[in-house]
C-alpha cells in the first residue's frame, strides 16, 4: 500500500511513518519544514519527504492519505485528498488499521507521566524477551525514534487524549481498542479541545468503560477521580498509590530519594514484591514504575524478580528531567512539564541530590493552550513557590483573548507572596541573563515548557560558562 502522510515531520506523524515502513508499506509524506532529528530518521527508513504542501504531492494518488491534527479544514493539501474522494485516516486510525491487527494494545493514557511511564513499559517488556511494537511520543534513551514495529504480541501505545483529526473530533486513545490499560491521572488540560472539566473527563470515562472485560486496567487512586475512574471499568482493575497507608492493591513504601536514584518497596496482592531501584528522580516516578510494573504482573504475566533487575537500566526519555549539561558548577535541565501538577512534582523530585546549600531555579515558558490560560493562574504560583526562584517567561500564544490569558505579572507577585522569588524576563533573549544573575555553583536549574526549547539552554550554558571564567 502507498501511504503518504501530511504532516510528517511531526514526532507522531513521523514515527508512524517509520512504524509503516516497518510494516512493509510505501511511504511519503510533505510538511513544512523536517527539522532534526526527524529527517534523519525518516531518511534512514526510507520515507520520502516533499517541502511545502501541494495537491501536487498527492500526485501518483495514493491508497491512503493519513491527515495530522494540525492540519485544518482549508489546509491546501487535506482539502485536495477530500475533494479527490482519496482515502482519509487520521493517525489512530490509521494505526488501528494497518498496525494493531492481531496485536493487543497496551495504552498509558493521563494527563502527567504518560511518555515516561510508556516508555518505562516498553523497557520492562523488552527486558522480559517479549518483543513488544511500540509508539511513544518520546525519544527513549539510546534510540533513533520512538516506535518499533515488534514481533510480539504486546503492542505499547502512549494514550493521548487530544483530538484525532478535523473530521474525528475524538481523543486519539478511543481509537486504539486497548487490552490493558494504565491511567496515572486524571486533571483538566487541552483547554483548546475540552472547554470544561466535564468534557474533559468525559473522554477517560468513555476510555475505561471501553475496555473489554477480559482486559486489564491500572489507575492510580491517590486522587478522588482515579477511585471515580476505577469504578467505571468492566475489566480487571488494579490500582495503585504513594500513599502506604491506603488500600490501593499496589502500595509505594519506604520511598527514598538521592542523586541519581530512587528507591522503594512495592506491596501488592500478592503480598510484598520487595525492593526496587530506579534512575528517575521524584516519588511520581516511582508511582510511574509502580503502575507500569503492575500491569506487566496482573496483565502480561511478567515475574517481579525479572522487572525488579530490569528497572535500574531504564535510563528515561528526552526532555523528562534531561541534563542538557553543567557549567560553572550549575547543572542545567531540560524538561517537558506544563501543567502546575507536573511541575510541581518534578521540583520536588529534583531537589533530591541537591548540595546543602543547593538551590532549585525554575525556568517557565508558557506555551500550550493550557498554560497561557488562568484557569489554573493559583496553581502555576504555588508550584513556582516550590522552587527557591523562577524566570517567567512571555506567553508563546498571543491570540488568547486578554481576559482568559495567565497573568503574568499577578503569576510573579504570588509566588514571591507564597514565600519564592520570581523574575518575570521581558522576552525570551532576556532568559540566560536571568538565569546567570540568579545561578550560584551547586544550584539546579531546570527549564520547563512542553515547546523545543530552542538554543535557550545552550545560550544559558554559555553564560555560566562565561560568568565562571570572569570570576
Amino acid at each position: 500500500m502507498l501511504v503518504h502522510l501530511i504532516g510528517v515531520g511531526g514526532t507522531g506523524m513521523g514515527n508512524l511513518a517509520v512504524l509503516l515502513r516497518s510494516a512493509g508499506h510505501r511511504v511519503r509524506g510533505s510538511d513544512s519544514g523536517i527539522y532534526a532529528p526527524m529527517d534523519s530518521i525518516l531518511e534512514q527508513a526510507g520515507v520520502e519527504v516533499m517541502e511545502g504542501y501541494s495537491p501536487r504531492n498527492l500526485s501518483p494518488a495514493p491508497d491512503l492519505v493519513v491527515i495530522g491534527n494540525v492540519c485544518r479544514p482549508d489546509h491546501v493539501e487535506a482539502r485536495s485528498a477530500v475533494r479527490a474522494g482519496m482515502a482519509v485516516a487520521s493517525l489512530p486510525a490509521t494505526l488501528r488499521g494497518l498496525v494493531l491487527r492481531g496485536r493487543r494494545p497496551l495504552v498509558v493514557a493521563g494527563t502527567h507521566g504518560k511518555t515516561t511511564t510508556s516508555s518505562l513499559l516498553v523497557h520492562l517488556l523488552e527486558s522480559a524477551g517479549t518483543d513488544p511494537g511500540f509508539l511513544v511520543g518520546g525519544r527513549l534513551a539510546g534510540r533513533a525514534s520512538g516506535t518499533h514495529l515488534g514481533a510480539g504480541p504486546w503492542f505499547v501505545l502512549e494514550g493521548d487524549e487530544y483530538d484525532s483529526a478535523f473530521f474525528e473530533k475524538h481523543a486519539k486513545f478511543l481509537s486504539y481498542e486497548s487490552d490493558g490499560l494504565i491511567v496515572t491521572s486524571v486533571e483538566h488540560d487541552h483547554l483548546d479541545i475540552y472547554p470544561t472539566w466535564r468534557s474533559y473527563r468525559t473522554a477517560f470515562e468513555r476510555l475505561v468503560t471501553g475496555l473489554p472485560r477480559t482486559g486489564c486496567l491500572v489507575v492510580c487512586t491517590d486522587r478522588d477521580e482515579g477511585r471515580r475512574i476505577a469504578s467505571l471499568s468492566p475489566a480487571r482493575t488494579f490500582t495503585y498509590s504513594l500513599d502506604g497507608g491506603s488500600d490501593a492493591d499496589y502500595r509505594v513504601v519506604d520511598l527514598e530519594q538521592t542523586a541519581g536514584r530512587t528507591r522503594f518497596r512495592l506491596l501488592a496482592p500478592r503480598g510484598d514484591l520487595g525492593a526496587f531501584e530506579s534512575r528517575l528522580g521524584g516519588a511520581h516516578n516511582a508511582a510511574n514504575a509502580a503502575s507500569a510494573i503492575a500491569l506487566c504482573v496482573e496483565h502480561a504475566g511478567v515475574d517481579p524478580d525479572v522487572l525488579r533487575q530490569a528497572l535500574p537500566a531504564f535510563e528515561g526519555v528526552a526532555r523528562r528531567q534531561e541534563v542538557a549539561g553543567s557549567a560553572g558548577g550549575v547543572e542545567v535541565l531540560d524538561d517537558f512539564g506544563h501543567h502546575p501538577t507536573a511541575i510541581s512534582v518534578t521540583i520536588q523530585g529534583l531537589r533530591a541530590g541537591l548540595p546543602p546549600d543547593g538551590r532549585l531555579i525554575a525556568v517557565f515558558r508558557p506555551a500550550s493552550a493550557t498554560a497561557c490560560r488562568s484557569i489554573h493562574q493559583d496553581e502555576y504560583a504555588l508550584a513556582l513557590a516550590r522552587a527557591d526562584a523562577a524566570v517567567v517567561a512571555p506567553l508563546a500564544r498571543t491570540n488568547i483573548p486578554q481576559a482568559e490569558r495567565l497573568d503574568l505579572e499577578k503569576l510573579a507577585a504570588d509566588v514571591e507572596r507564597s514565600g519564592g522569588r520570581a523574575v518575570l524576563a521581558p522576552d525570551l533573549e532576556a532568559i540566560p541573563a536571568a538565569v546567570a544573575r540568579l545561578a550560584r555553583p551547586g544550584d539546579r536549574v531546570v527549564f520547563f515548557s512542553n515547546t523545543d526549547p530552542g538554543t535557550l539552554l545552550a545560550d544559558t550554558l554559555k553564560l555560566l560558562a562565561q560568568r565562571a571564567g570572569s570570576s
